[in-house]
């Protein structure tokens, strides 16, 4: 589901070339393509599109799901829709665009997968050349908050890094190793080490707050292999249109965590008060940390 963007493109592409059978489905295909079929249903949408995909699917398949968008969903929204059990991938690859569609390049094989589809989802990627290992709920957990922290991260760094420079969008690589003294791995670090503790803070990652060791040690590989990863794909540029129509389970459910949501104006750094790097970030590229905040509260009912 989702043969259109670039990780579906990708996979449908693989899915031929090793003469699998499979059944690519895109907005306008009947939804009755799901009856009499069997085996992995593959969701590579959009994470805003993942409620109407559900209601396509019946729910006697729902146990064959495989949630692409690893890193995005959260426990909460998962539980209230049934499928706290599904399986979920959280990728680290770069899915080709242009005369490179329907091709992908492992992300220094980060990838991981856990759930009752995972053999599958690790089975197919390795036919695209893609490492992934089947992990337990934990370590998936870890690695799907790396995830989403880069997701949340690069895409406003890049993006800033932009307006500052006034050039095109700065790639991945230019943000770790600094852009003209703007862009800088320092900044890249302070913007992840601050999302992390956020994270850390939620229901959903709350093994990290065993003791003041464990946070420290989990925050710092977790900044460390955000770079990493990063550097692995250099030249690629986060997507701003999927970051924004993401935006809800990326950059606001950190916002929802933060206190200063309760007050609108809290986001502008009144005198006294600890500057919230996040914050200013999104402004800079546009978008209002508030309303975002608000628009995740509802995205996450």
């Amino acid at each position: 589901v989702g043969a259109s963007g670039r990780v579906g493109t990708a996979l449908v592409a693989v899915c031929a070339s090793a003469g699998i059978p499979h059944i690519p489905v895109r907005r306008d295909t009947d939804d009755g393509v799901f009856e009499g079929t069997a085996g992995p249903i593959f969701v590579a949408t959009h994470a805003s599109d993942l409620d109407a995909v559900v209601r396509r699917v019946p729910r006697e398949r729902h146990r064959d799901l495989a949630f692409l968008q690893g890193g995005l969903l959260r426990d909460g929204w998962l539980e209230r829709r049934g499928l706290r059990s599904a399986t979920q991938a959280a990728l680290y690859l770069a899915a080709g665009t242009g005369t490179d569609q329907g091709a992908m390049r492992d992300g220094g094989g980060a990838s991981v997968a856990h759930g009752p589809r995972a053999a599958d989802v690790v089975r197919l990627l390795a036919l695209g050349g893609v490492a992934c290992a089947a992990v337990d709920e934990k370590t998936f957990a870890k690695k799907a908050l790396e995830k989403l922290l880069w997701a949340s991260a690069f895409w406003v760094l890049c993006a800033a890094g932009s307006v500052e420079t006034k050039k095109k969008p700065l790639t991945v690589g230019e943000i770790v190793d600094g852009v003209n003294g703007v862009a800088t791995k320092k900044r890249a670090e302070r913007l992840l080490g601050e999302l992390f503790d956020v994270a850390a803070s939620r229901r959903d990652f709350a093994f990290l707050r065993e003791n003041d060791a464990t946070q420290n040690g989990a925050r710092e590989t977790a900044v460390e292999n955000a770079l990493a990863y990063s550097r692995s794909i250099p030249s690629a540029v986060p997507d701003r249109e999927m970051a924004r129509k993401e935006a809800s389970f990326r950059n606001g459910w950190f916002l929802m965590g933060q206190e200063t949501i309760k007050k609108r104006n809290r986001f502008f750094n009144a005198p006294g008060e600890r500057a919230s790097l996040h914050a200013d970030l999104l402004l800079l590229v546009g978008v209002d940390p508030a309303e975002l905040a608000a628009d995740a509260a509802q995205t996450h009912l």
